[in-house]
């Protein structure tokens, strides 16, 4: 679980952004002129060219698709090659009707300025403090958990108000889909059936049904749930003359995945209301939430977009708020220990829990801007859009340009100078987007007693769920440099992951950013960022920004320099508007160090020193260098695991269940109790390594 380095680490949020009147500037002078910058690559880069999906042709060898049998293995492949994308660097080429293979054509690489821009904001957020203006503030948070939840029922009165009810559950299976008779044998065999009624239109989600209390087969049930009753002769008519019928509400939830040959879901459950309500004036909201997240899940393709997750019981869900003579819905709920008025809800027993705190809430002062008049450094420098107003930005990327230079041998042609600017066709490893779910990564550790936690509580060393009214994110987050590199070699290629051509390290490129009407500070805070602090010249800078994508994979490092600085001024002589660009590099370069600072320092409510510290950490090159060896710097990966596969184990393996007898076990859904929960390690930010819990239980040494 050790030796290595997380890619990504939080510079800490303090203070909260200065947000300053916009008229307070309006009789400071004003500049206008342009800076002209030079970029150059220190590892590989890539920025993708979208215009086209399928650039590089590649064969799949039945070596790739291991652990499936030969027709699996041929469909796979077949897949594979038609949903595998590969992307070249980004060039001014569309390449959207090139269908041969481009391997051996090789355009001029650009940077679009768009991506030097959004690059720039971000570490300008850094430096002045300002708004987190990337945030999705109404994002849902949730993540899947272990604890199985329980049956119940929602009642509803006739003003309309919710009620909770603790519900008995029993089993009802039949001998087949759209078979109502019931289904006697339950032997292993049958596993793979679905055998309960799916379509049925007089029995959906949620309807009231009748039936008796069955007897348990006495052969092996395979692993149908000890202890639960069973449901037969389930009917949607009451039978007036049968006194052994009881009332119930059906509940079919989703299939199962299919593993070899068990696997699917075979029994319908039916839930009794229990006794008076357990909790008055529940809000069903977080169960509409849930099942919003469940659509969200299984999204995945334009065929799957009519039928998703637990489509029936949200349609039936609503009618059942509409419909006054509808009394009971079936659920899942859990309600959370020392927090009684906290009430999950859920149409599964093994689920995903919904948060009651939301990106915006843990933001809190650093919420996107949303005053025109009051912006911070960032937003009134870079512009914003916001839903209410949108201000313009000062400033002006151009697209920047391939350096071509050719030093040594006069007589090698443009083309093959291009083409040296590229590195070898690469797959990378897969990767996905940011698992803010990872709550010991995003999240700081809101107790020195807290062995594991969430958005909305931690568990305490003694097994306490303290529920969590205001928790903080660990930081901005930010991608280590890695000169090393360590891309494996010959990755296969999935329908997850993407073959790319990037370019080379020591590649160059010049760009110019025009800036209109800012002030003095503004001028020298864009002068010191365009420098990354340092007064070096390009080839030695110490210093540097992160680009592009496969950021933490160790690609796209780039040291950026400033070459010029010409301020606009504009003269009336001769009755002739004359423009005239006069050169200050000079004395910017002589005054930058005590300028930027003090700009910093204005605008920060903390102490400007620790955020320029952060920021030079977060920058340099070498933060990992040692006499002698080098750390990996990877995503976390298990002792046995290769670099880029199955990303998911080490996460797995750091979220663990520890008894009463103190030991230690994989958390598997369903398995175990929440508040038994620990992770083994856990981020602080600004430190490289993960840091150990304490607490109950044994721990790593």
């Amino acid at each position: 679980m050790s030796g290595f380095i997380n890619p990504y680490n939080f510079i800490p949020l303090k203070g909260s952004p200065k947000r300053e009147n916009r008229r307070e500037s309006d009789n400071q002078e004003k500049f206008t002129g342009v800076i002209e910058y030079s970029v150059l690559s220190k590892t590989r880069l890539f920025i993708p060219n979208t215009s086209n999906s399928k650039v590089f042709q590649f064969n799949i060898s039945m070596n790739d698709v291991d652990g499936c049998n030969d027709d699996e293995k041929k469909s796979k492949i077949k897949e594979i090659k038609e949903k595998h994308k590969t992307y070249d660097f980004y060039s001014y080429t569309d390449l959207l009707n090139v269908k041969e293979d481009c391997s051996d054509k090789f355009q001029m690489p650009v940077i679009p300025g768009s991506e030097i821009r959004g690059m720039l904001r971000s570490y300008y957020e850094v430096l002045t403090n300002s708004c987190l203006s990337v945030m999705e503030e109404d994002a849902i948070l949730s993540r899947r958990m272990i604890e199985t939840f329980e049956p119940g029922l929602i009642g509803k009165d006739e003003n309309g108000n919710f009620s909770l009810y603790k519900a008995k559950d029993y089993l009802w299976r039949t001998k087949g889909t759209n078979n109502r008779e019931d289904e006697l044998n339950w032997r292993d065999s049958y596993y793979r059936r679905k055998c309960y009624k799916q379509d049925a239109e007089d029995l959906k989600e949620g309807h009231k049904v009748y039936f008796e209390i069955g007897e348990r087969p006495t052969e092996k049930l395979g692993k149908t749930p000890k202890g639960k009753p069973l449901a037969k002769n389930v009917s949607g008519k009451k039978d007036n003359n049968n006194d052994n019928q009881l009332e119930g509400y059906i509940i079919k939830g989703e299939d199962g995945p299919v593993l070899g040959n068990k696997g699917e879901k075979h029994c319908a459950h039916i839930f009794k209301p229990i006794g008076n309500s357990i909790k008055e004036n529940v809000d069903i909201s977080v169960l509409k939430l849930v099942l919003n997240e469940y659509k969200k899940y299984s999204e995945q393709g334009d065929d799957k977009k009519q039928n998703y997750a637990y489509k029936e019981y949200a349609e039936q869900l609503e009618i059942f708020e509409k419909d006054k003579e509808w009394e009971f819905f079936p659920v899942y709920y859990n309600i959370i220990e020392n927090s009684p008025n906290y009430v999950m809800l859920s149409p599964a027993c093994i689920t995903r829990e919904i948060y009651q705190n939301n990106m915006k809430k843990l933001a809190g002062k650093f919420c996107s801007c949303d005053n025109k008049e009051k912006l911070c450094p960032a937003c009134s420098l870079f512009g914003t859009v916001q839903k209410d107003f949108a201000y313009s930005s000062k400033i002006r990327f151009t697209d920047l340009e391939c350096k071509i230079e050719n030093k040594k041998e006069t007589t090698i042609n443009e083309d093959d100078i291009i083409k040296n600017c590229y590195d070898k066709i690469i797959t990378l490893p897969e990767m996905s987007s940011p698992k803010i779910t990872s709550t010991e990564f995003y999240m700081k550790r809101p107790s020195d007693d807290a062995v594991f936690w969430t958005w909305d509580y931690y568990i305490s060393a003694n097994g306490e769920v303290i529920p969590l009214e205001k928790p903080e994110l660990n930081g901005r987050k930010f991608y280590w440099h890695n000169l090393k590199d360590n891309i494996p070699e010959n990755i296969p290629k999935t329908i997850r992951n993407i073959t790319v051509r990037p370019l080379k390290k020591n590649v160059k490129f010049t760009g110019k950013l025009y800036f209109k009407n800012i002030t003095g500070d503004e001028l020298m805070s864009l002068y010191w960022l365009l420098n990354c602090g340092e007064n070096e010249g390009l080839e030695d800078k110490k210093h540097g920004y992160k680009l592009g994508s496969a950021k933490p994979l160790g690609f796209g490092s780039i040291a950026i320099n400033v070459d010029n600085v010409f301020l606009r001024k504009v003269n009336m002589a001769d009755n002739t508007i004359k423009i005239k660009e006069e050169p200050i590099k000079e004395e910017l370069d002589q005054n930058k160090d005590v300028w930027g600072e003090r700009f910093f320092r204005s605008v920060n409510r903390t102490r400007t020193r620790d955020i320029i510290s952060d920021f030079n950490e977060m920058t340099k090159f070498n933060i990992f260098s040692k006499t002698g060896t080098e750390e990996d710097i990877v995503y976390p990966r298990t002792e046995n695991q290769t670099n880029g596969t199955e990303g998911f184990q080490w996460f797995v393996n750091n979220r663990y269940i520890c008894d009463n007898n103190n030991n230690r076990r994989s958390p598997s859904p369903g398995k175990g109790k929440r508040n038994k929960l620990h992770f083994k390690e856990y981020m602080q930010p600004m430190q490289a390594k993960l840091k150990f819990t304490t607490g109950q239980g044994q721990r790593r040494n």
